[in-house]
């Protein structure tokens, strides 16, 4: 699935989350990309990525992802977003948080992610 604008990655997240397919996630990523897999473990490349977007996905919980601000120079773009997993029955929020990602555009005018921070700055600026 290829994105034409910062916004478009993270509406392809929202889009193939459910699917519980991580292969079809990782269309979304550079090869090299980083992932805040929980706060304060940061794993890179595309098969630790899957891994943790493995592990999120087998929760089935109800994922929704809302992007609330994009900050984009030349071909890199900071897009901060909410987001919450609701349990599918009850429609009770299981966890919720606040995401910083970062993407760049590709040679081809595509944007893939470079870091993918699903869990916030919290745990970042803690000593």
């Amino acid at each position: 699935m290829a994105a034409n604008t910062p916004i478009e990655v993270l509406e392809g997240i929202s889009r193939l989350f459910p699917t519980g397919d991580p292969d079809k996630l990782m269309t979304l990523y550079d090869p090299e990309a980083v992932f805040v897999a929980q706060p304060g473990v940061v794993v890179k490349g595309w098969n630790a990525i899957r891994e943790g977007l493995s592990n999120m996905m087998e929760l089935n919980l109800d994922f929704e992802l809302i992007p609330k601000k994009v900050l984009e120079f030349e071909d890199t773009a900071l897009v901060i977003s909410k987001w919450t997993m609701k349990d599918p029955l009850s429609g009770e929020i299981r966890v919720q948080g606040q995401s910083s990602d970062v993407v760049r555009r590709q040679p081809d005018g595509t944007w893939v992610l470079i870091i993918d921070n699903p869990h916030g700055l919290e745990w970042a600026v803690q000593s």
